[in-house]
């Protein structure tokens, strides 16, 4: 199963117990960790945590945020919102040509199942498949917004 992941230094512990929760529930994990600046020791130290846990294969991808414009900068936070999680929009870039699918989960989530079913839910020739935002859907203007921390 193929997983991406987008994380700053703050929150690479976050990822260590969402990708710890999910390889509990679904086995061998394929992960994509895309990163701007988290420091080579705590690289190392998520690589021992991984290989120590035998989550599966772990893919490291120094992001350039330079290289593009986006809409924050210089760490700038809106909200809970930082940088890396426009990362995840730039993944068709990064990744390998021949993947069909990956997974995107927020680092602060922690799965208590086997989500196969929807790892491969039928995305009907869509290239995104998300999930409706039930405590945002309170209003009609929201009836578009997607739960963006989960993404297929």
């Amino acid at each position: 199963m193929n997983i991406l992941v987008a994380c700053n230094e703050k929150y690479l512990r976050l990822a260590k117990y969402m990708l710890f929760s999910l390889h509990e529930h679904n086995g061998f994990l394929n992960v994509y960790l895309i990163h701007e600046n988290v420091s080579d020791k705590s690289i190392e130290e998520f690589g021992k945590f991984f290989d120590d846990h035998n989550i599966g294969e772990l893919n490291i991808i120094k992001f350039d945020s330079s290289t593009i414009d986006l809409p924050l900068k210089d760490d700038q936070i809106t909200g809970h919102i930082t940088k890396e999680a426009y990362f995840r929009l730039y993944a068709p870039f990064f990744l390998p040509d021949d993947m069909e699918r990956i997974l995107y989960l927020d680092c602060d989530i922690v799965v208590l199942g086997d989500i196969a079913k929807l790892f491969n839910h039928d995305l009907n020739n869509n290239l995104v498949g998300a999930i409706p935002d039930a405590a945002v859907q309170v209003t009609p203007e929201f009836i578009e917004y997607v739960n963006k921390g989960l993404g297929i």
